[in-house]
């Protein structure tokens, strides 16, 4: 009988889901995408690589390969923790990059996705303001999603001048000779500004300044309702974002 072979593979769990009474299917993801192996056992009382499969956990795994390609942890070992608990403001944007990362993000979109997932993760490690790197990678998922919006010009004459508002129906921004105020809404400059910078912000930009709380969290918002249009993936997070 041919052994299983054994490798050792780095990531951060983004999803833990029951398989069995103490068991667990966990997802991690790397600069190589995402990864996916049943643990036994991580639900029990002190076992010992409950922490290395624990949300946000980035960790070193030994896994064992079988024939058929199916990976069985066989030992986890945590080397940094990204949750953060002692912030109200950072749980919730790190609860909006985790589930953005598992229920949105795509196994072909992963690797790119990953710098910008995990910028966000150590900028709101490092005390910077989360809702700003929330913001940042969750336009570039958006993008990778192929639902970025248009904000270098007007989405539907290619006007850059007078911009008026955003268009989420549109896909983008609308200019003053095209808006149209039966459906739809103009928006504040700060809205319209921060919408700009973070779809065109590079990943070196993590921590660099500070959204407007107030507005970066409208923005959020909107761009969560945007995801839930466009591809019908409700994220839970947006219930905690609106009364936050």
């Amino acid at each position: 009988m041919a052994t299983a072979e054994l490798k050792k593979v780095r990531g951060i769990v983004i999803r833990q889901s029951d398989a069995k009474e103490t068991a667990a299917v966990v997802t991690a993801i790397n600069e190589d995408g995402l990864f996916s192996f049943f643990a036994h056992g991580i639900k029990k009382m002190g076992g010992k690589s409950a922490a290395g499969c624990s949300l946000l956990s980035h960790s070193e795994f030994s896994l064992s390969e079988s024939g058929t390609g199916s990976l069985t942890l066989k030992e986890a070992s945590p080397l940094e923790s990204f949750l953060q608990t002692e912030s109200f403001d950072s749980c919730v944007c790190e609860s909006l990059l985790v589930e953005m990362a598992s229920r949105l993000i795509q196994e072909d979109e992963a690797p790119e996705a990953y710098p910008w997932f995990i910028g966000a993760l150590q900028a709101i490690r490092d005390g910077k303001d989360p809702y700003t790197a929330t913001l940042i990678a969750m336009a570039h998922f958006l993008e990778l999603c192929g639902i970025g919006l248009q904000v270098n010009e007007c989405v539907l004459c290619g006007s850059k001048e007078r911009v008026s508002g955003v268009s989420y129906e549109e896909g983008g921004f609308v200019c003053h000779n095209c808006f149209d105020p039966s459906c739809m809404e103009k928006s504040p400059d700060m809205v319209l500004k921060i919408l700009r910078y973070i779809f065109k912000a590079p990943v070196s930009d993590f921590g660099r300044v500070s959204l407007d709380r107030d507005f970066a969290l409208r923005v959020a918002r909107q761009l969560i309702q945007y995801v839930d249009e466009m591809t019908g993936t409700k994220l839970r997070s947006f219930d905690v974002l609106y009364h936050a």
